[in-house]
């Protein structure tokens, strides 16, 4: 989270890190009927999002998970001038028996104008989904719900962040690059941060050698290109 924080000071950007009130004034109907948190914190960051910009004293609001981690701030852009933007998600996983690279929309990191057509519009399709289903699974306000929005708005995406499957993983504990070469293949822009994706059952060593390359060398390892002898 501290890269995070020093890639906004590095822009004059006010940070702000949110605890358990990240779940304060959610609908009490929806904390009833979610399967996990993950739910909580998917409208959390929205309700949020509104409530600051409501506030006045920002023109925008950039959401950044905690399992971000921002190893090349020059190549982390997100365009500000934007109504708003969602992270675009390039996925490398094994699916039976073989490789597979799938392209989709993730609420990882966001980014929100006063004038965002899609924020109202978000928080309505999560109030809607809560009224229609009887129990909230954990993606229920997430990456469907984008993709079912997408289908009739364009949703411009920040396409700097590298989305750490448990293949990309691999690669970066075993020194390898294959998984990260097809992750860069479908990729629009260089990365300068990386979602660790926290919620996969990973060992607490396995976490840290991660961030430690990446904070060491994350440009060079998320290129793709071979590593250097």
């Amino acid at each position: 989270m501290e890269t995070a924080r020093s890639w906004a000071e590095g822009r004059k950007y006010d940070y702000r890190v949110l605890g358990d009130e990240l779940f304060r004034g959610i609908p009490e109907v929806v904390a009833q009927k979610a399967a996990s948190k993950l739910p909580l914190t998917d409208i959390g960051r929205l309700l949020w999002s509104r409530r600051f910009l409501a506030e006045g004293e920002h023109d925008c609001v950039i959401w950044v998970d905690a399992d971000v981690l921002v190893f090349d701030p020059d190549n982390f852009k997100i365009d500000v001038s934007r109504p708003e933007l969602v992270c675009r998600e390039v996925s490398v996983l094994t699916k039976d028996g073989g490789i597979v690279v799938e392209r989709s929309y993730n609420p990882t990191v966001l980014s929100f104008r006063r004038d965002s057509a899609l924020l109202p519009r978000w928080i309505s399709a999560c109030e809607g989904v809560t009224q229609r289903l009887p129990k909230l699974p954990n993606e229920a306000f997430g990456r469907p719900l984008l993709e079912a929005l997408a289908k009739t708005q364009e949703l411009k995406c920040i396409e700097s962040v590298a989305h750490n499957t448990l293949d990309i993983t691999s690669d970066i504990i075993k020194g390898q690059r294959q998984n990260i070469r097809r992750l860069v293949q479908k990729a629009k822009d260089p990365f300068g941060a990386a979602n660790l994706s926290g919620h996969f059952p990973l060992e607490e060593d396995v976490f840290d050698q991660v961030v430690e390359r990446l904070l060491a060398d994350g440009a060079q390892i998320m290129s793709g290109k071979p590593a250097p002898k």
